[in-house]
């Protein structure tokens, strides 16, 4: 039996139902040999014999084996292998799915992931992990793995956990998610917690208000102590050094013991404490001095070892430090002692909670002074240590000491202590021969400041305390890390209520972002013209600090490839459902797209805006019967509009009063008139009605956001089609020998508003329409669209994109002419002559029969994108941001 990977899709967003990233496996299982009946518990023990550490991640199989069939075992396996590998990493992670497909040996596999690098790794590994188990299933239960795989094992797992991000990032973002506070990896070890103006950054205990002139103050001791002197903090005296005899002149000047630092260096790196001859004080200095900026000598002062974390200039908790050591019982030697203490499951290597303790040659000269060696039995209760200095990176522990323990003068001088080096979070050091007496009378010292602390020992001191979540309450004091945040999907009209929200939202003071497929705008300046719609915008905006309000367009590619940029939002907009890109990526009927656009609304928290005219919509909305519905409607006697109302629903509509057509928010008994849809400047005096039924959904998306009413309507009334406000759509371009509008009118429902604009459009010569951008999706809408244009216009460039039909599979293996005749073709069919079409396969080609057919009175409708009609109108023009 062998297994493969046959697709495998990362989603960088939410997808699935889940709150984090996922990876989409599809894994092929060819039966090869026979099998165990017992195969799950089989292949288990043979997976943990391989990988041992994963025994604490794995799910128990007996527990779950009557929920896994036995032809899905082999898939279950392959899951909890990379759900367990990730989950050694320590981030909160929900569990895989496992769904079988259509042949017996395939299946469906959704990892959720919080790192996507380590996921694709994990993924790797566990292919690598579960086929070797396989093979030794297959070898007979007492199989060992072969040296080869033993040795590629211990490569990938190092590699895999230098991955894992530190406890105390972990810690936050455990803490985050218990406050309902949304993160973002960043990477390098950094994470975003809330979005836009309310978040934070943190990389360990750093965060985005940490001084960074205090972190290189509180690095650089010789210059720490010397600001401490100067500001009467009791320090020990000390010399900074360069060489080793200078080292050891500078301990016989302080008197022995001494202690010797780096001077750039915190956390515990290259110090050694207790030193009494020069010998100690060279080797010392020789391990110091591989850290750059010299090296600190210091008269070493007695005293216990506490840990004052101080946040915001305020002690959140203290901690005394306990070096490394085991404590006797009279029965077991120190060596056997020391194997017990390291029997602790919490202890392990490098970022475990605890660290093993080692009998090394510094733990062995240790014994000796104390007149042990590594089979001397200590005395019960007597505590042998093996380090001497208190850090729990070399072994140490730490225990807890209360608030009623310490004397308010040791409490002010370690925050007086922070706070002279602007530390938001500092780890303050304090070394105190009783903490209950006050140092001015106990001799007490300061250690030593560190900036970015770890948390470990108090971690250790409180094990059930949320040291990270207290940290968050303070950080953002009972703010919310979130902003407002709408989606607006569907199939017309996405960009354009979305760019009409972001300027309602700016009218009401807010600096709100939008991305849309025609770029993101931050206020009122557009700051990218990529096409960056839904997730990459998303993040884009949910992760720039000025950004007080998100309008994220999610189109259905989007939804597919990349997921969800957020885990909830606010409102959430379905404008329509028609058959655009129906018979991709498993898209194959305008049900299924109803559902997956329907996806969009069950992310929101507040209120769902949903199109009643459009039974699809509808059906969706329904489906979440538990949240505030708001409908919109051109017909507000509708059945569905009525029967909402009735139910003490609210509706915006568009509705005639008296000659104008007003939008008006609707409730049971209430009727608001909101503005007169000739008042905005996109509908041209309510010429365009698709953009009037766009303003009624930007209306009632501002109006679910609760922002006030009088700025919905100063927004709508500022609102314009110029290429500025709302690119590729209705837009009127000067400084042509004709008038010109280009459009991305590209199916059905586009069209129709497209031609009923131009119907009403005044024109005293020729219309022209370049017939490009549709038909590139599906050749079924060529011959309405062909429909609908014969009877308006009197001259037909027949056009297509190649760059984007030869992506469609319809026009694999036709000439490039093939879409622009079969566009003629139709038309001919509807009433227009042969002469009055015109054939072409390039931009070269529109340019030329454009500025050959087209004169100073006669209208020009493109209808294509706003970048494509760019190339088209300045061929020559090589940068394509130009504005036209």
């Amino acid at each position: 039996m062998a297994i493969t990977i046959g697709r495998q899709t990362t989603l960088p967003g939410k997808s699935y139902g889940l709150n984090c990233a996922s990876v989409a496996v599809q894994l092929n299982v060819s039966d090869e040999n026979r099998m165990p009946d017992d195969l799950a518990n089989v292949l288990v023990a043979q997976l943990l014999k391989l990988v041992p550490g994963l025994s604490q991640y794995f799910p128990p199989v007996n527990q779950q084996r009557a929920d896994v069939p036995d032809d899905t075992i082999i898939a279950w396996v392959f899951a909890y292998t990379v759900y367990s590998l990730q989950k050694g990493h320590g981030l909160p992670l929900p569990r895989p799915t496992i769904r079988k497909l259509s042949s017996d040996a395939q299946f469906n596999i959704i990892v959720p992931a919080n790192q996507l690098q380590a996921a694709d790794m994990a993924v790797a590994m566990a292919l690598k992990i579960v086929s070797e188990a396989l093979a030794m299933v297959c070898r007979g239960p007492v199989a060992l793995p072969g040296e080869a795989f033993s040795a590629w094992a211990r490569t990938a797992f190092l590699r895999f956990h230098q991955r894992a991000p530190s406890q105390t990032t972990v810690g936050f973002v455990r803490a985050a998610l218990k406050r309902d506070i949304p993160w973002i990896d960043l990477g390098a070890d950094i994470i975003q917690l809330g979005f836009g103006a309310k978040a934070r950054r943190f990389q360990k205990s750093f965060t985005d208000k940490t001084s960074n002139l205090g972190t290189l103050i509180a690095r650089r001791k010789n210059i720490s102590k010397g600001l401490f002197r100067r500001f009467g903090i009791p320090v020990p005296d000390w010399r900074v050094v360069y060489d080793s005899e200078a080292a050891t002149r500078a301990a016989e000047e302080l008197e022995y013991p001494v202690v010797v630092k780096p001077a750039s260096q915190d956390q515990g790196l290259g110090v050694a404490i207790g030193l009494k001859n020069a010998q100690e004080v060279r080797q010392a200095f020789d391990i110091a001095a591989a850290y750059e900026g010299g090296v600190i000598v210091e008269k070493f002062v007695d005293g216990d070892d506490y840990r004052f974390l101080v946040v915001d200039g305020k002690t959140l908790a203290v901690a005394r430090r306990i070096p490394a050591g085991a404590r006797g019982d009279g029965i077991h030697t120190i060596a056997q002692l020391v194997d017990i203490v390291n029997g602790d499951a919490r202890r392990g290597r490098g970022k475990s909670l605890l660290v093993h303790l080692t009998l090394d040659e510094e733990a062995k000269n240790l014994l000796a002074s104390q007149g042990f060696n590594e089979q001397s039995i200590p005395q019960p209760g007597q505590f042998v240590y093996t380090r001497k200095m208190a850090n729990i990176s070399e072994g140490g522990s730490a225990e807890f000491v209360g608030e009623e323990e310490i004397h308010p003068h040791n409490r002010e001088l370690a925050e007086r202590s922070a706070r002279l080096l602007g530390l938001d979070i500092a780890g303050v050091d304090l070394l105190l021969p009783d903490i209950s007496a006050s140092w001015m009378e106990s001799e007490g010292w300061l250690c030593e400041v560190n900036a970015q602390p770890g948390f470990r020992p108090h971690w250790l001191a409180q094990p059930q305390r949320d040291i990270n979540g207290e940290i968050l309450d303070k950080i953002f004091a009972g703010d919310t890390a979130r902003i407002p945040i709408a989606a607006v999907t569907g199939t017309n009209g996405k960009s354009t209520v979305s760019l009409m929200l972001n300027t309602i939202l700016c009218a009401s003071g807010l600096n709100s972002g939008v991305t849309t497929t025609q770029g993101i705008w931050i206020g009122g300046d557009k700051v990218s013209k990529e096409e960056l719609s839904g997730y990459p915008g998303g993040i884009i905006l949910l992760t720039d600090p000025t950004v007080e309000a998100a309008v994220i367009e999610l189109p259905r590619k989007g939804l597919l490839e990349f997921g969800f940029p957020f885990d909830y939002c606010d409102v959430a907009a379905l404008l329509n459902i028609q058959d655009d890109h129906i018979g991709e990526f498993g898209i194959n009927s305008r049900q299924q797209l109803a559902e997956l656009k329907g996806s969009v609304l069950s992310r929101a928290k507040k209120a769902l805006v949903v199109n009643a005219d459009d039974p699809l919509c509808l059906a969706q909305a329904r489906k979440n019967p538990h949240k505030k519905v708001v409908l919109v409607s051109t017909n507000k006697l509708s059945a569905p509009i009525q029967q909402h109302l009735s139910e003490g629903g609210e509706c915006v509509v568009l509705s005639r009063r008296g000659e104008d057509l007003w939008i008006e928010l609707l409730t049971e008994n209430k009727t608001l008139p909101l503005m007169p849809v000739k008042d905005i400047p996109a509908t041209m005096d309510g010429i365009i009605a698709v953009n009037a039924e766009n303003a009624a959904f930007a209306a009632a998306l501002a109006y679910s956001m609760e922002v006030p009413t009088a700025d919905i309507v100063k927004g709508l009334s500022s609102f314009d089609n110029s290429v500025e406000m709302n690119p590729g759509r209705y837009n009127f371009i000067e400084g042509y020998p004709f008038k010109l509008v280009v459009d991305f009118a590209h199916n059905h429902d586009g069209l129709i508003g497209l031609v009923d604009f131009v119907s009403k459009l005044a024109c005293t010569g020729k219309k022209i329409v370049l017939f490009k951008a549709i038909g590139m999706r599906h050749y079924s809408h060529i011959e309405p669209a062909a429909k609908h244009l014969a009877p308006v216009f009197d001259e037909f460039i027949c056009s297509t994109d190649l760059e984007e039909t030869r992506k469609n599979p319809e026009y694999d293996d036709k000439p490039d002419d093939w879409v622009s005749q079969h566009k003629a073709a139709f038309l001919v069919a509807n009433g227009v002559t042969e002469a009055q079409t015109h054939i072409s396969t390039s931009n070269e080609q529109d340019h030329q029969l454009l500025f050959d057919l087209a004169g100073k009175d006669d209208l020009v409708i493109m209808l294509t994108g706003l970048r494509v009609a760019r190339k088209i109108l300045d061929p020559d023009q090589q940068d394509d941001t130009r504005q036209i």
